[in-house]
């Protein structure tokens, strides 16, 4: 019997011959990998996490993001890969999405290093399997089992072992989500007997793909379940070639249903899972890749995201991910193959002045690369025609600050030399770069070195590991009211998800803001019982991270403790970490008010102030 893959890959080039597809270069694809992993890079929140719906997945999308990012090349040891993983083990979200996001991740990242954690995880996303996989307690789907198999699949590669039943069960429970396969193309559904669409048909395929793959090279697939897993696997094919597209999540049964077009990338990246796992080129005559890839490339938005307009919406974080993974071809490929190319700066300008360029991140690598037109027309002496002007000496300046001093011999022209610098930011940011050489008039001695300065050069340091991502990462393990029960009033909040309780809740991606006609908004937090603390810990509510400040900020606030006398504060209204307010003493606390006696702000919401996250610490 011929192995499963190569029935797969027979079974699609005998279709129709393919029409020619649309397509993005290679270059284009890069390109759009590497804005959108900067993208998602800036969503990431203060302690590491990525917000959407974590309300409901406490980390599913964190999970998901660093997988992401590990796939498209990040380095492992990046801040934003560092603080992710510091989120993630502080949370204890066992729902199936977040496990198997989280596995593979783990997985991706050290599989060896992580190998406690990824047995621990094993186990309790196989608590959440019946036939298929649920949230624990809730309805088995065929979305569900989908990334428990990949999940699982990841756990397996990395040395893991999964017990077979667990693969047959979940092939038994894809086989009941299709519609039979016996008949000829046969799509796969959500649940049993819900209509056929493109993102479960490539579920079902891939589950079926990855527990038989499971099976056979541990040596305990049945024969008799193998033919029915092709057979299955097959019909999924033919129906993929029959309604494959990338403007919409085919349903054929719903034509106009909404959520065809809200679960696009979704589908896509579903047809990349298939394509990897049976390695497809095709279905029947549609070419996957090249069609996705080149509508993917053209939908990008200018910030990076993909998804609906406005790009700050938490719902592009996964449409994101969905995007850059199918770009990438993650399934298949190798993390690391592809470099980030977005950190290489500038150009030279043959009729311009100083050209500066830079490389890298941290340490970042800056060098003078040439002399345009308009340096060597008024500096270059007759005698040293084409070997440019003479050099005193230089400096690599950003802003004020001189970041380094080089020499030279200004006795002869510069030629071939290249002024470079190597230089580690402390802080992450946007940094203007200048060079600033002495130049020597034709004619002149060297104490008469006359200053010039480069054109700004814009590097953009993402790559820096500071002591305050370390403790944002790990501020849920730090706060006190964390186990706690709290009861907390508002005195006004703004409609759109501002609720009051979200300024405790734990996590960055949501927060309390007070309504704009709220002069002086307050807060009233009732602990179940007390706990000793010595200081609170704020940060200012705030957008997602990728979209400018648009909300108010407190400047001034009133703290009582257990209703004591109230003691003011003064809050820094520009920073977004968290800012520490000590209390004179430690207090056994049991309520707290807190009131903003003063804001500033600009933007649609300047009137409106509050708290992304309070907490209590007791400080040593």
């Amino acid at each position: 019997m011929l192995p499963l893959l190569a029935v797969c890959a027979l079974l699609a080039p005998a279709q129709e011959a393919a029409k020619p597809a649309p397509e993005a270069d290679q270059a284009q694809i890069d390109a759009a990998i590497d804005r959108g992993v900067a993208w998602l890079l800036q969503a990431q929140e203060l302690d590491g996490s990525w917000r959407f719906h974590s309300d409901a997945y406490l980390s599913g999308q964190t999970a998901l993001s660093l997988y992401t990012l590990l796939k498209c090349g990040v380095a492992r040891d990046h801040p934003s890969v560092v603080r992710a993983l510091r989120f993630l083990g502080t949370q204890d979200d066992r729902r199936t999405y977040t496990l198997g996001c989280l596995l593979m991740a783990l997985a991706e990242h050290d599989a060896e290093g992580h190998r406690e954690w990824i047995e621990r995880s094993v186990e309790q996303l196989l608590e959440a399997q019946g036939r298929g996989f649920s949230y624990p307690g809730y309805h088995e789907d065929l979305s569900l089992t989908q990334y428990a198999a990949l999940g699982l699949r990841a756990a397996s590669k990395a040395g893991v072992e999964v017990d077979q039943r667990a693969w047959y069960r979940m092939m038994d429970y894809a086989l009941g989500n299709q519609f039979d396969a016996y008949r000829g193309p046969a799509g796969f559904s959500y649940t049993k007997g819900s209509v056929f669409s493109g993102s479960m048909t490539t579920a079902g395929i891939a589950v079926l793909a990855i527990a038989t793959q499971q099976l056979e090279a541990a040596g305990k697939l049945k024969p008799a379940s193998e033919k029915e897993a092709k057979k299955a696997i097959e019909g999924g094919i033919e129906w993929l070639a029959a309604h494959a597209a990338v403007e919409n999540n085919p349903i054929p049964d719903e034509p106009n249903n909404g959520a065809s077009h809200m679960r696009r990338h979704y589908w896509l990246y579903g047809m990349e899972r298939v394509a990897g796992l049976l390695s497809l080129d095709r279905f029947g005559s549609f070419e996957w890749y090249p069609r996705t890839a080149a509508a993917l490339v053209a939908e990008q938005s200018a910030q990076g995201s993909w998804g609906p307009a406005p790009h700050h919406q938490d719902g592009n974080q996964p449409k994101t991910c969905f995007a850059l993974l199918c770009l990438r071809r993650a399934t298949a490929s190798t993390t690391g193959e592809h470099s980030r190319k977005g950190d290489l700066y500038g150009e030279d300008d043959p009729e311009g002045g100083i050209n500066l360029r830079a490389a890298g991140d941290t340490p970042i690598n800056v060098w003078i690369s040439s002399y345009g037109k308009a340096i060597t027309e008024t500096y270059e002496w007759v005698e040293d025609e084409g070997k440019g002007p003479r050099v005193a000496r230089v400096e690599l300046l950003s802003g004020d600050q001189v970041l380094g001093t080089l020499t030279s011999d200004p006795s002869g022209p510069v030629g071939g030399k290249r002024f470079a610098w190597r230089h580690t930011f402390s802080e992450p940011g946007t940094y203007a770069l200048r060079a600033r050489a002495w130049l020597v008039h034709p004619g002149e001695t060297p104490e008469d070195a006359e200053p010039v300065e480069s054109k700004p050069l814009e590097v953009v340091i993402d790559e820096v590991l500071t002591p305050w991502m370390l403790t944002q990462a790990g501020t849920h393990e730090q706060n006190l009211l964390r186990g706690v029960q709290v009861e907390v009033e508002a005195s006004s909040s703004l409609n759109g998800g501002w609720s009051p309780e979200f300024a405790v809740d734990g996590r960055m991606g949501r927060g309390w803001l007070s309504a704009a006609a709220d002069a002086t908004p307050s807060l009233r937090i009732e602990l179940d019982k007390p706990v000793k603390a010595s200081a609170l810990v704020l940060t200012h509510a705030r957008q997602v991270p990728t979209e400018t400040r648009s909300v108010g900020s407190a400047v001034r606030i009133a703290v009582s403790v257990n209703k004591k006398r109230p003691v003011e504060y003064t809050l820094d209204p520009a920073v977004d970490r968290e800012q520490v307010l000590a209390f004179d003493k430690a207090e056994r606390v049991r309520r707290l008010e807190i009131t903003i006696l003063e804001k500033t702000g600009e933007g649609a919401y300047k009137d409106s102030a509050g708290f992304q996250e309070l907490g209590l610490r007791l400080e040593d």
